[in-house]
């Protein structure tokens, strides 16, 4: 028995970036999927998709050796792939070394330089501090080894950090960041002194 099924017409992938060591989160925009639906990179991989609606798959990226520009097609037979406009561009990993300073206020607002290698020369450049879900900062970049971001607002403790680029993560492991809580002054000893200081004074807190 033959059956016909109605064409795929894919209309926009979501992100058209992502790290060469492969991602599970490449959204395709389209209309008429149905069971069965696969992926097929470069022309050549096929890898799996994860039917999310008549509109929406979920294709699993494989990892690439290097970065590279690769198309991206979609079928419902695994014979007939209809092609994506938009091609996914792998991008090469950063590499992490070292958060100055290494710690800052909980709330916000210090400029954090991150050493490392390989930062694109991309306005797109981002500072995530903590898992998946908290707020990006827009980065600086000062040359292929540095970046500069602002530290943002975030409960005392250590965070993880990370480089993104257009909203997706481009660094090879993480770096930590401690937000410290504020300082409490709550006792001067002794609270009054000479003029003229020299005094000794014990200052007792918190922080």
């Amino acid at each position: 028995q033959y059956e016909y099924v109605a064409e795929v017409g894919v209309l926009q992938v979501l992100p058209t970036r992502g790290p060469v060591k492969g991602t599970n989160g490449v959204r395709v925009v389209g209309e008429n999927f149905a069971d069965g639906v696969s992926c097929r990179i470069g022309g050549s991989v096929v890898s799996s998709g994860r039917l999310e609606s008549s509109t929406m798959v979920v294709c699993r990226m494989p990892s690439r050796l290097e970065a590279s520009m690769v198309t991206l097609e979609v079928s419902v037979n695994d014979v007939d792939f209809r092609m994506a406009t938009e091609q996914f561009e792998y991008l090469e990993p950063v590499a992490l070394m070292q958060a100055k300073p290494s710690r800052g206020p909980y709330n916000g607002g210090g400029v954090v330089t991150v050493i490392g290698a390989g930062f694109p020369d991309s306005k797109g450049l981002q500072c995530r501090f903590g898992g998946d879900g908290t707020e990006v900062s827009s980065a600086r970049r000062q040359s292929s080894s540095q970046i500069e971001c602002s530290s943002p607002l975030h409960m005392a403790g250590n965070a993880t950090l990370v480089v993104l680029q257009d909203d997706v993560s481009i660094s090879a492991g993480a770096l930590h960041y401690l937000f410290e809580p504020p300082l409490s002054v709550q006792v001067l000893e002794p609270s009054v002194g000479v003029q003229g200081g020299g005094d000794l004074v014990t200052v007792s807190g918190a922080g």
